[in-house]
């Protein structure tokens, strides 16, 4: 890509779109998914990012819903405003158009482990399918996430209550 330089460690230089990019002298991306990093970067030089996934998944399988709390994540961890916008708006659609699939109970854990609690965006939508889609908690898988994810079952319960 033009304007970017590869190092020998898997270092990237890129403009920086950030306070935070602008101060860093070294961003260290161990624990990201290096998918989530090139749409990341995808991001910078187009302002959006498309969805290509490293490998044919199978017919039956989106795993896009995922990727894009992982892609808005690296836009709060950031402070790349413009790069959760986008994020926002393609989770919105993917975990509406696939909320009965297990890939949206990944994304849910990963809405709920990697945003802070103040963040509502992609919480208040996962907790808009809960509300529209019910049947969700009978699922046993939902039910192992709801076990484990710290504040999603307190949401639903107070979301559910409120509507008696």
């Amino acid at each position: 890509m033009p304007g970017m330089t590869y190092g020998n460690k898997g270092e990237i230089e890129v403009p920086a779109m950030s306070h935070f990019l602008r101060k860093a002298s070294v961003i260290d991306f161990k624990d990201v998914d290096p998918l989530a990093i090139k749409m990341m970067v995808d991001y910078f030089y187009h302002l959006d990012y498309p969805y290509q996934p490293p490998g044919p998944p199978p017919p039956s399988v989106n795993r896009e819903t995922l990727i894009h709390v992982k892609v808005y994540a690296l836009g709060v961890r950031y402070s790349i405003g413009g790069l959760k916008t986008v994020a926002l708006r393609k989770f919105d659609r993917q975990a509406w158009q696939y909320w009965a699939t297990d890939e949206f109970r990944q994304a849910m854990e990963e809405v709920y482990t990697s945003t802070a609690a103040q963040d509502r965006t992609m919480r208040d939508i996962v907790l808009e399918i809960f509300d529209t889609h019910s049947e969700l908690c009978s699922r046993e898988a939902v039910g192992e996430v709801l076990k484990k994810v710290p504040g999603l079952d307190y949401e639903l319960h107070v979301m559910f209550r409120e509507r008696l």
